[in-house]
């Protein structure tokens, strides 16, 4: 088994390669450029999180002038299915009863019974301590 199948890739990792998947190859200063402002980190950050990328294996890079271009080598379907299943495997401990619901469905998950917690009010669905938005 490679590294790329050892883990899963974070909230930035999965921002760059999303970049990537759309436009590249890329430098880092471009594909940093291309991710929205509000999650937009410093030059040094996605040129660091990019290398590491790049030795786990997710990235390969070509010399441009004087910089490096960035290149997916992994697939997005896959990448994206094994997240999930590392995401879903944490939320329910790997448990037969988490797989079960899981084989059921995730809106089977979520109940209104289960919704409510006992000792809190209950939401009435507005904004909070506002009355809901009505459009006329």
């Amino acid at each position: 088994m490679t590294a790329t199948h050892l883990r899963t890739p974070g909230r930035l990792e999965l921002a760059l390669l999303d970049v990537l998947w759309r436009d590249a190859p890329a430098t880092s200063h471009a594909a940093r450029e291309r991710l929205p402002r509000e999650k937009r980190p410093t030059n040094n950050t996605a040129l660091a999180v990019l290398r590491r990328m790049e030795a786990r294996g997710w990235l390969a890079r070509e010399r441009v002038s004087r910089s490096y271009a960035y290149r997916d080598v992994v697939d997005p379907a896959a990448t994206r299915r094994r997240t999930l299943q590392d995401l879903l495997a944490r939320l329910f401990e790997d448990s037969p009863e988490g797989r079960a619901s899981i084989r059921r469905g995730l809106p089977a998950l979520h109940t209104p019974a289960q919704a409510h917690v006992p000792g809190r009010p209950a939401s009435r669905g507005g904004r909070r301590g506002r009355s809901p938005v009505r459009y006329t």
